[in-house]
């Protein structure tokens, strides 16, 4: 198996405000990312919905950062 992990910014090396990134091919799955996972699991497993979609109800639900809206785009 094979683990792509993107770097952006300034945990990618870039000193200067540009696009910047990085891809690194992994043949494990690093502890953060099994972990964020494993939480996502367990939130659907819990609630019968992903956690992305309960994190963008609570965007919508507050408004607060919420600059555009259609039914396919946030």
């Amino acid at each position: 198996m094979q683990h792509d992990v993107v770097a952006v910014g300034p945990a990618a090396g870039a000193t200067l405000a540009h696009a910047h990134s990085q891809i690194v091919g992994l043949p494990f799955v690093p502890d953060d990312v099994r972990a964020a996972c494993e939480r996502s699991q367990s939130y659907f497993a819990k609630e019968g919905r992903s956690l992305l979609s309960a994190l963008v109800q609570r965007e919508l639900d507050s408004g607060a950062r919420v600059v555009a809206r259609s039914p396919s785009f946030i």
